[in-house]
């Protein structure tokens, strides 16, 4: 499962509520990410041991978390099954009453959630057509 990788260094603990946000970017078409709902827009580049990465107030994590619909259907469903599923760029399983969000792709740090918070980004994924 992508949060046994041993290059995952950590847990950051995302406070308030998610959304999904459609990314409209010329070419993107059907990609979606996983972002908090409230966020101060800061960007930045962190230096690194890969040299530099970007980094957004957005993401709940160190990486985007973001795919397609149908996978963002996926993330709703593994939610409401308390489980776990795991796509190249989003991925997301319940431990506990914590839900843990990640990028297998790219993230080093998990970003998690109270399962509430979790349930609110399912509905809101589950509107989404």
């Amino acid at each position: 499962m992508a949060f046994d990788k041993e290059e995952t260094s950590g847990i950051q603990v995302a406070e308030g509520a998610l959304k999904l946000v459609k990314c409209d970017a010329a070419g993107f078409g059907d990609w979606y990410l996983i972002e908090r709902a409230v966020h101060d827009g800061k960007e930045w580049w962190k230096e690194d041991e890969h040299g530099a990465s970007f980094m957004r107030s957005a993401r709940i994590s160190d990486a985007d978390v973001e795919g397609t619909l149908a996978e963002m259907k996926g993330i709703a469903k593994a939610i409401r099954a308390r489980g776990d599923v795991s796509y190249r760029r989003c991925s997301v399983s319940v431990v506990g009453d914590r839900v843990r969000f990640s990028s297998p792709r790219n993230s080093e740090v998990l970003g998690e959630v109270p399962l509430a918070v979790a349930d609110a980004l399912a509905d809101d994924i589950e509107k989404t057509s």
